[in-house]
């Protein structure tokens, strides 16, 4: 183990903010909707190249046809959500009446697919999950079409087909995570009738546990436990700790040192397991005995380390109790 001599150089009370992934949009097509009845027709659209960074819709509305298409960008907590819509309605009380709601090009209702392009990045690399779901419903004489594409893979589905689902495992970085979706929707009566369909495609990112450059591994046995993880962060690694079963609303501090030991406390049934050549911060346990601190191992430090929390409680009596302990290693 290295020496911790030097701990106060090497560990420091520290807060971390964890990567953040951003996400845009763009519009790589114009998207364009038109909806019919007769000779009244509507026609709307956003241009191709436009960007946006949280939401782009269109509709294309007249009575008794409608076209409407939707992409939204949401994140919270670690998790970022897309969703691209298509939905189309036709109907007509007339048998020489032709209603007509479909994604387009022009107001001559020539076909033309949507697509958008989403792009995720993060200034760190940032590992996660990412979850494809198509799918949708619609009556007879309406059609819809999705494929969304994640890098080489292709995830398609049309109405008629269950909705598909994919799961995998992706890396977002300072180059981006490239995702497109390509989009259709129409619905067609050419007498009296109704026709309609809602279709979608959801991709959703969440980030997971990395590998981290330190790892923690417990070891021994006390009177109360301590656990926690590990997040690497520019100015290190920051150890989020966790003590429960301790005694409460106690006084705690985190010993440091290189080697283990496994003596017993003069009068408790807790053991020191590790020998003291550092004590680092402090931290106050609730009515539960539960207690949070953060420790802050920098970038440059390379070896291994013993840490393990000790409570003291003060009263009438003055009480004493002690974790297990963590080894950390960081590479």
């Amino acid at each position: 183990m290295k020496s911790l001599f030097a701990l106060t150089s090497i560990l420091a009370l520290g807060m971390g903010l964890p990567a953040q992934v951003s996400t845009t949009g763009r519009t790589k097509t114009v998207i364009g909707n038109t909806a019919m009845v007769g000779k009244t027709s509507s026609y709307r659209f956003i241009k191709a190249n436009t960007p946006f960074s949280h939401f782009a819709r269109v509709t294309a509305a007249v009575r008794g046809a409608s076209m409407g298409t939707a992409a939204t960008i949401g994140s919270i907590r670690g998790r970022t959500s897309i969703r691209v819509s298509e939905s189309a309605r036709a109907s007509t009380f007339s048998s020489s009446v032709k209603a007509e709601a479909r994604t387009s090009k022009g107001s001559d209702i020539t076909k033309e697919p949507h697509v958008f392009a989403f792009r995720l990045t993060s200034k760190t690399a940032v590992k996660g999950k990412l979850r494809v779901s198509i799918g949708g419903k619609g009556t007879q004489s309406a059609v819809a079409s999705f494929v969304v594409k994640v890098g080489s893979t292709v995830i398609s589905w049309k109405n008629g087909m269950p909705p598909v689902t994919k799961e995998m495992a992706v890396t977002v970085g300072p180059g981006g995570l490239m995702i497109s979706s390509t989009s259709m929707a129409k619905a067609s009566v050419s007498k009296r009738g109704f026709a309609s369909i809602s279709a979608g495609a959801s991709i959703l990112f969440e980030a997971g546990a990395p590998d981290t450059r330190c790892k923690l591994t417990p070891y021994g046995r006390s009177c109360a436990t301590l656990a926690g993880k590990v997040k690497d962060t520019p100015a290190g690694s920051l150890l989020e700790l966790v003590t429960t079963r301790g005694l409460p609303r106690a006084l705690g501090f985190t010993i440091a040192g290189s080697r283990k030991l496994n003596l017993r406390i003069p009068g408790t049934r807790c053991f020191l397991l590790t020998d003291i050549q550092l004590v680092i911060g402090l931290f106050h346990t609730d009515s539960h005995g539960a207690g949070k601190h953060v420790l802050l191992v920098p970038r440059n430090y390379k070896g291994s380390f013993n840490i393990q929390d000790i409570l003291i409680q003060f009263g009438r009596t003055t009480n004493v109790s002690s974790t297990n302990g963590i080894t950390v290693t960081c590479k």
